[in-house]
């Protein structure tokens, strides 16, 4: 009886996690490429990689893993890879969001400029 309990568990469990856009889906469909005209982010399971496009050559910007919480990504930088791109940002955190129209913003610095790159998946 008690195994029959826990199968049942598990299948109201997983209809919940579906119904609630909770679960695996819905982070999943951020993995892929995402561009704006001067930038690209390839985006994994938690980790994401921002280039700079420039005469058809990629420099990376911003390397880091990410928390995701709701529309926001909190992301620590890969300060060892950013130290030795030529454009690697300074910046030891970044914050993304994901608009309601679906697309990837963050706020984007160099040199004392300050822009918002969105983007969006392709």
């Amino acid at each position: 009886m008690s195994y029959r309990k826990t199968v049942v568990g598990l299948l109201v469990a997983s209809v919940i996690l579906a119904l609630s856009g909770c679960g695996t889906a819905e982070a999943k469909s951020m993995n892929g490429t995402w561009k704006s005209p001067d930038f690209v982010a390839h985006i994994k399971p938690n980790h994401i990689d921002i280039y700079i496009i420039n005469e058809g050559s990629a420099f990376l910007y911003w390397r880091g893993d990410f928390v995701r919480r709701d529309r926001t990504f909190f992301s620590k930088a890969d300060t060892r890879a950013l130290d030795n791109a030529i454009l690697g940002s300074e910046h030891k955190t970044k914050m993304f969001h994901l608009s309601k129209n679906g697309r990837l913003w963050f706020q984007f610095s160099a040199v004392g400029m300050h822009k918002i790159i969105t983007m969006r998946q392709i």
